[in-house]
C-alpha cells in the first residue's frame, strides 16, 4: 500500500493551522479554568458564610436562653457537611469554645499567628470576611463571622466591648480544584482529538482546493515541455485560481499562435 505523498506546502500550512489550534485551546482553556475557579470560590464562600449566619443565630439563641446545646449540636452538624473542614467558634481572647474538630477544642489562636495576621493586619474597617490559606499541607478557604456585643449580651459581657468573639469556617478547596483541574484535563484531551480530526478535514480540502490545482499547473507545464503542445489546464472555477487557469491557457495559446506566426512548431523559449 503506497500512501500519497505529503508536499511541503501541505505540511506548512497544516504546521501553521495546528500551532493557531493548540495556541487557541492554551488560552481558551486558561480562561476557562480561571473562571471555573473563581466560581467554585465563590460558591464555597457563599455556603460558608450561610453556615456562619446559621451557627450565629442558634448561638445567640442559645446564650440568651444559657443554653448551648443547640450551638453544639449546629456546629457539629455543619462541621460535618460536605467539604467543610471545621466550624470554630472563639471567645475575643482567642479561646476555641466550641469546635466540630475535637482536636484543636479548648485551643487558643494567637492573634499574631501567620493565618490570622491574613486578615488582622489590616485596619478593621478593611479586613475582609474570607482568606484563602494554606495550612496542614493544603489550601483552605476561612471565612470569619465577628460576633458583635449587643445589648441584650451585656448581661454576661462588658458593654464597652465592641466584639464578644468570632465564628469561623474552614472550607477544603484541595479536592474541589483537583476534580475541577481533572474536568478541564478531560475537556482538553477530548477537544484535542476533536481538533485532530479537524486539522485532518482541513488538510484534505486544503489539499484538494489548492495543491491538488497547482500539481495541475505542473502537470500541464510538464507535458508542454514534453512536446504536448496542446495540453491545456482544466479551468475548474470561477475563483482566483481559476482565473489564473484562464490566463495561464490564454498564455499558452498566445505563445503557440505567435510560435505559429514564425513558422515554428516550437515554442519560442525552446532551443
Amino acid at each position: 500500500m503506497t500512501f500519497p505523498k505529503i508536499d511541503r506546502l501541505s505540511l506548512r500550512f497544516s504546521a501553521c493551522i495546528a500551532v493557531l489550534v493548540l495556541f487557541g485551546q492554551g488560552i481558551t482553556f486558561f480562561f476557562v479554568y480561571r473562571y471555573a475557579s473563581a466560581r467554585l470560590l465563590e460558591s464555597s464562600r457563599q455556603q460558608a458564610a450561610m453556615t456562619t449566619r446559621l451557627v450565629h443565630q442558634a448561638l445567640e439563641d442559645g446564650m440568651l436562653n444559657k443554653d448551648d446545646r443547640l450551638v453544639r449540636k449546629m456546629v457539629d452538624s455543619f462541621g460535618t457537611t460536605h467539604g467543610v473542614q471545621r466550624v470554630l467558634i472563639l471567645d475575643r481572647e482567642g479561646e476555641v469554645r466550641f469546635s466540630s474538630d475535637p482536636s484543636i477544642e479548648a485551643s487558643h489562636f494567637d492573634r499574631d499567628s501567620a493565618t490570622c495576621m491574613v486578615c488582622h493586619s489590616e485596619p478593621a474597617e478593611k479586613r475582609a470576611r474570607s482568606a484563602m490559606l494554606e495550612i496542614e499541607g493544603g489550601r483552605t478557604l476561612r471565612v470569619v463571622d465577628p460576633i458583635e456585643n449587643k445589648a441584650e449580651c451585656y448581661a454576661c459581657h462588658d458593654a464597652s466591648q465592641r466584639m464578644n468573639g468570632m465564628m469561623v469556617v474552614d472550607v477544603k478547596l484541595d479536592e474541589a480544584l483537583a476534580n475541577l483541574q481533572q474536568a478541564i484535563s478531560h475537556l482538553a484531551v477530548a477537544s484535542s482529538i476533536v481538533g485532530v480530526m479537524l486539522l485532518g478535514g482541513a488538510g484534505l480540502i486544503f489539499r484538494q482546493l489548492l495543491v491538488g490545482r497547482l500539481r495541475r499547473f505542473e502537470d500541464t507545464a510538464r507535458a508542454i515541455e514534453d512536446g504536448d503542445l496542446g495540453r491545456r489546464v482544466a479551468v475548474s472555477g470561477n475563483d482566483a485560481l481559476g482565473r489564473v487557469e484562464q490566463r495561464f491557457n490564454g498564455m499558452a495559446d498566445a505563445v503557440f499562435s505567435f510560435s505559429n506566426e514564425r513558422g515554428s512548431n516550437r515554442p519560442i523559449w525552446s532551443a
